[in-house]
């Protein structure tokens, strides 16, 4: 109905015109010698004069398609349009979210026929994979990041990622979103610009194909970007031969650094552990985590008091350091082997044509960073350290020393050091 036409588009156009420095300047710019009521007027007439669609889902076929040999301008859009419509109404009945205006995000492109539409007209049937894997597959990174999203915000990743695929694969010319396309394209009276500056940020850092274009484009594109080489690398790792030894190698480097007491790492029994009467940190196996109960606290009681078949004479000198629960050390470990084995690949030339510059130039910046992000791990996970004590429970007294991450003033043996010390176990 037309009251409906006019609310919506009123509301859209004070929206607009309110944030008109966040947006386009060719939808929002003002003359000069205009009154600001006649320009909000203005960008209204616009709006209702493309409802039930947003501005912005009609013009970015004659902005950024007609470059396109295969665009059938009207033809091309009419077809699409009169799916997105039927599917757009369909949606609306499924799902609690219900837009106001039929903007790009809404793109129906988890629909196989309309998909098939859109590639056709793109001459790009090779972007399918791209669709899957960050936009509107099951498993899609948008999917994944709109767990969580409610109310106006729902499902704003996906509608990023739709809208960034139809700005960004047109003309040949500006095959890129700008962050004020977006904005415009998404924009609506409940969802402000930081909302989808914010979720265009999230699903680029996890996307497999969609990529920052300088300071504020974003671009998807049939070429993976290095993060999904890196996570194809990550998968075929061996936990064997590859994962387990670095783990391990990590471990021993940590803290072998500034070690000032003697360090027995991962022993398979106690045997392996001398019975000496000098302070002696003992490192447990990555795969032996602490609990309050269980295999790993008995074997470590075991252990503190016995070796082999005969008692210790010197229980108190060990002092054990044990990894928390979790898989963080191991995710990390892992990324930072995947980023050193693309890093080799591209060195090497087996791999790297189809990448971006700035992604090769990038590459040794995001080794560096992987490594460290697992050198804070090490530091993060051994948080437990477990000492002889026959008052407490099983003989063991243990310390949590809580979150830690890899320091230039301290060692790791340091830190746990200090922690007994001001516990008073050492004098």
């Amino acid at each position: 109905p037309a009251q409906m036409r006019r609310k919506t588009s009123k509301a859209y156009a004070d929206w607009c015109f309110d944030r008109r420095a966040q947006l386009p300047p060719e939808w929002t710019a003002v003359d000069s010698t205009s009154t600001e009521a006649k320009a909000r007027d203005h960008l209204r007439v616009r709006f209702e004069a493309c409802y039930p669609f947003h501005p912005a889902t009609l013009s970015v076929f004659q902005r950024k398609w007609q470059a396109l040999s295969q665009f059938q301008q009207t033809r091309g859009t009419l077809a699409m349009l009169a799916q997105w419509i039927s599917w757009a109404h369909k949606d609306a009945f499924s799902k609690a979210r219900r837009e106001p205006l039929i903007t790009l995000g809404s793109a129906p492109l988890d629909v196989p026929e309309f998909r098939s539409v859109v590639l056709g007209q793109l001459g790009e049937s090779r972007l399918i994979a791209a669709i899957d894997a960050d936009i509107a597959g099951d498993q899609a990174h948008a999917r994944a990041l709109d767990a969580d999203t409610t109310g106006a915000l729902r499902d704003i990743h996906r509608r990023v990622g739709t809208t960034t695929l139809f700005e960004s694969s047109g003309g040949q010319v500006n095959k890129v979103a700008h962050l004020p396309e977006l904005r415009f394209a998404l924009g609506e009276p409940e969802v402000d610009t930081t909302s989808v500056d914010t979720a265009a940020l999230a699903l680029e850092d996890r996307s497999y194909f969609l990529r920052r274009v300088g300071s504020d484009g974003f671009k998807i594109s049939h070429t993976p970007t290095m993060k999904k080489v890196v996570s194809d690398r990550r998968a075929s790792l061996d936990e064997q031969t590859e994962i387990q030894p670095a783990m391990r190698m990590m471990i021993q480097k940590e803290f072998d650094k500034g070690a000032g007491i003697p360090r027995v790492f991962f022993p398979a029994d106690s045997a392996a552990i001398q019975d000496s009467p000098r302070l002696t940190l003992v490192l447990a196996d990555p795969g032996n985590e602490w609990s309050e109960s269980g295999r790993v606290r008995n074997e470590i009681a075991e252990w503190t008091k016995q070796r082999g078949s005969s008692p210790r004479l010197y229980p108190g000198s060990l002092v054990w350091a044990v990894k928390k629960p979790g898989r963080d050390l191991r995710e990390k470990v892992e990324l930072w082997l995947a980023w050193r084995r693309v890093a080799a690949e591209v060195a090497e030339g087996t791999l790297g044509s189809d990448f971006d510059p700035a992604d090769r130039a990038d590459l040794k910046t995001k080794v560096a960073d992987a490594g460290q992000a697992a050198r804070d791990e090490v530091w993060g996970d051994y948080r437990y350290v477990v000492l002889s004590d026959d008052s407490a429970p099983v003989g063991l007294k243990v310390i949590d020393l809580g979150a830690g991450h890899a320091s230039s003033g301290e060692s790791l043996c340091g830190r746990i050091i200090t922690a007994l010390k001001s516990s008073a176990l050492l004098n």
